[in-house]
């Protein structure tokens, strides 16, 4: 839920930028491509008891081509105000899918697959039934 959040947020900015004049068209529009790759991640994602870090690819993945993002903002003297923001996005995606593993870790330790997917199918139909 919070790569959904933290999606939404991104989208925003990418509009912001698209709109503000002194912003070249290239940084809005790769907020805009991650921000539709984290709702991706974000919905499509499902529980795996396999591997803790099988669904944090993508929400690392996000974070570090925020940060190339940002480098490039800054090598290439954008405004302030987006370069940042673009910065946080970036870290806010890391200390979220940190979140998640450790969420996921503490869930899965000691117990068997099958009962880690039922905790988790129980979880699921609980935030849809509430």
């Amino acid at each position: 839920m919070g790569i959904g959040i933290l999606a939404l947020g991104l989208f925003s900015l990418s509009l912001v930028g698209f709109a503000d004049g002194t912003v070249a068209v290239w940084l809005p529009a790769l907020d805009l491509a991650a921000a539709s790759a984290a709702m991706v991640v974000a919905f499509v994602s499902k529980p795996r008891a396999v591997s803790v870090t099988t669904d944090l690819k993508g929400a690392v993945a996000l974070s570090l081509v925020l940060v190339a993002a940002w480098v490039a903002a800054l090598v290439t003297q954008m405004p302030g105000w987006i370069t940042w923001l673009n910065f946080a996005f970036a870290f806010a995606y890391f200390f979220v899918s940190m979140g998640i593993a450790e969420r996921k870790q503490r869930a899965w330790d000691g117990a068997t697959t099958d009962e880690v997917l039922d905790e988790l199918a129980d979880q699921r139909r609980d935030r849809w039934s509430a």
